[in-house]
């Protein structure tokens, strides 16, 4: 499998629509075990509670579903200029006085929405490119897999409440994979050049992934054990969801659970600094349709769109 900035997965944008959905009817049936006064509890978001994760999830599920459809609902989302700090939580305010069972529902109805909504997008059988990454243009499905990374980091956030996640799905794991090292180089390449590497990571459903492309199109791809083993370049290791965790800029220090040459972990580590609210640029540096942060108050910082 190959995923790129500008053309997508080589296998086609269906298998983002499937693992989108599996995702979300997972979530739902974690929820389901959640006691009602657990929905109140503190997260891995310092400032979210459950409830307000979910309410973010739903919040940035319909957002992608107004990208997908061109609702009158992108309106709401892109109204003001997205700044990380405030703006997810911004966006509660909408949902603010929902019941737990409220906001339940809201994400149960959620994945068929978006099922639905991904299904005509394809149907349309456009290449379209949009805004992403500050100062870089993705292709449509890769906006939607940003969706899905950033679901996942966040079922993550409610382990210590839900328990931890179930085994993950082959598809679903591969594509999060692979989009999290494909951001945090696409990240990387505005401010030098693209850190080619082959990256290891225990627990993952691939031998390896290979970090390559160029300044204008980066590309992840994943490699047999053999393919692995003749690789040129630098080789990194670790174990997957931490180092997917690091890459977003929660738990520890990429160089703590990665290891490699340090310039080029250096370069990867590029994306949890440009989202700092001390340092994030203004969106006339940027471009149009940043990836913003939520600013749920996770160790560094939480991801969101």
């Amino acid at each position: 499998m190959k995923l790129s900035e500008r053309s997508g997965l080589d296998t086609g944008p269906e298998v983002v629509r499937e693992a989108l959905f599996v995702l979300r009817r997972r979530m739902v049936n974690r929820l389901e075990k959640v006691k009602p006064e657990q929905w109140f509890a503190p997260t891995r978001c310092a400032e979210w509670s459950v409830q307000d994760v979910v309410r973010h999830l739903v919040d940035f599920g319909r957002y992608d579903i107004a990208r997908l459809t061109g609702s009158r609902e992108l309106a709401f989302y892109e109204e003001q200029v997205f700044v990380p700090s405030r703006t997810p939580t911004a966006w509660l305010t909408r949902s603010a006085g929902q019941t737990p069972k409220e906001t339940f529902a809201a994400l149960a109805r959620l994945g068929h929405e978006e099922y639905v909504s991904f299904g005509a997008r394809i149907g349309r059988d456009d290449a379209d490119l949009s805004g992403a990454v500050p100062q870089r243009q993705v292709h449509w499905s890769v906006r939607s897999l940003h969706v899905l990374w950033d679901a996942w980091l966040h079922e993550r956030d409610l382990a210590t409440v839900c328990g931890p996640a179930e085994p993950e799905d082959t598809d679903l794991f591969r594509l999060v994979i692979a989009y999290g090292l494909l951001l945090a180089a696409a990240v990387a390449v505005r401010t030098g050049p693209l850190p080619h590497a082959t990256v290891l990571l225990a627990g993952a459903p691939d031998a390896a992934y290979r970090i390559g492309g160029d300044l204008w199109n980066v590309e992840v791809e994943t490699l047999t054990a053999q393919d692995a083993a003749t690789a040129d370049g630098p080789r990194l290791a670790g174990t997957a969801p931490v180092v997917l965790d690091s890459l977003a800029g929660r738990g520890a220090p990429l160089a703590a659970v990665l290891s490699g040459p340090a310039p080029v972990l250096d370069r990867l580590m590029q994306f949890p600094r440009l989202m700092d609210p001390e340092t994030f640029l203004s969106a006339d540096d940027m471009g149009c349709g940043i990836l913003p942060s939520c600013g749920c108050g996770s160790h560094a910082v939480a991801t969101c769109s």
